[in-house]
């Protein structure tokens, strides 16, 4: 009985003793875990601080890119406008010592194909703020000789519109400026012609000119509608053209937009739509002066113009 309780002791030891070593060799995995675990977020912080230094140099790159192109954007402008102003003086300058304005009117008259009827001059709204009072002094200067060319082309008709109505609050002095303009211009003129030149007529449109006109057109054409017992579908394109056209201008061949700034994209300023249907719109907004130089180019491009009106 004694060796029996030996060997049980002894086995219980044996059966006991192998659960010590197994905690023993499971703490290096424990450990080297927890120190895994430690270093990722240092790992995640070094990454994202790579990716966010990257973004940095990427930003500034195309910053620099944008800025550049930029830059060269705005010195071929610049280049553009300089190169059309000289032009522009030069070109007066040899028209002023050399020929005579009437002369090269007559000259050119002879080589047009077609003269516009109407004719208008918006002067562009992008500089307004820029403009002052002895800017706009020029512009009716330039006005006044305009409507005297024009007279001499054989216009009927010719329009200035200013978005800003700056023209239309000084309009009688305007008014009095282009008839004496246009008195002396034909007093001195030596055309033997005089008596076939039309009367020209010369107004000033401004924006707020457009909705009042539609308005009126539109109560005309309802009182027409009611008193002439018409239906809807009695409304046509005549019908309006008529009531539309009734107390204003009628619709300009040609448009002559200048004094603004340099770019490809015509602008209308609201310029009443309906009375653009059929007219050839000339963009010169890099011209700062109406120098007849400028006048007559945009004569030769209407006249080479080709219209086609649909029925």
């Amino acid at each position: 009985m004694a060796t029996t309780s030996v060997v049980t002791e002894q086995s219980e030891s044996i059966i006991t003793q192998p659960s010590i070593p197994s905690l023993e060799l499971l703490s290096p995995s424990l450990s080297l875990n927890s120190n895994i675990s430690s270093l990722l977020p240092d790992r995640a912080t070094h990454s994202i601080s790579k990716k966010t230094y990257s973004a940095s140099i990427l930003d500034g790159s195309c910053y620099l890119a944008l800025s550049a192109i930029h830059c060269i954007y705005l010195a071929c402008i610049a280049i553009a406008t300089i190169y059309i102003h000289v032009e522009s003086t030069i070109t007066s300058l040899w028209v002023e010592q050399r020929h005579s304005i009437p002369d090269l009117i007559k000259h050119d008259k002879s080589r047009l194909t077609k003269i516009p009827k109407h004719l208008t001059i918006a002067i562009s709204h992008e500089l307004i703020h820029e403009r002052s009072l002895e800017d706009w002094h020029a512009i009716v200067n330039d006005i006044c000789l305009a409507s005297c060319w024009a007279w001499e082309f054989g216009v009927k008709e010719l329009s200035v519109y200013d978005k800003s109505g700056v023209l239309k609050s000084m309009a009688i002095d305007v008014y009095k400026q282009q008839v004496s303009t246009l008195h002396q211009w034909i007093k001195n003129s030596t055309n033997t012609e005089k008596s076939v030149h039309p009367t020209l007529q010369f107004s000033i449109i401004s924006a707020e000119d457009g909705q009042p006109q539609m308005g009126r057109a539109v109560q005309k054409i309802a009182k027409y509608i009611k008193e002439n017992n018409l239906g809807v579908s009695d409304i046509d394109i005549n019908l309006v053209n008529q009531f539309v056209h009734d107390d204003s201008c009628s619709d300009p061949d040609l448009m002559l937009i200048y004094d603004g700034l340099p770019h490809n994209y015509i602008s209308l300023d609201g310029y009443p739509p309906w009375h653009l249907r059929l007219t050839e719109i000339t963009n010169g907004y890099t011209y700062h002066t109406l120098n007849y130089p400028f006048f007559s180019k945009c004569l030769y491009r209407f006249s080479k113009v080709e219209q086609r009106f649909g029925h």
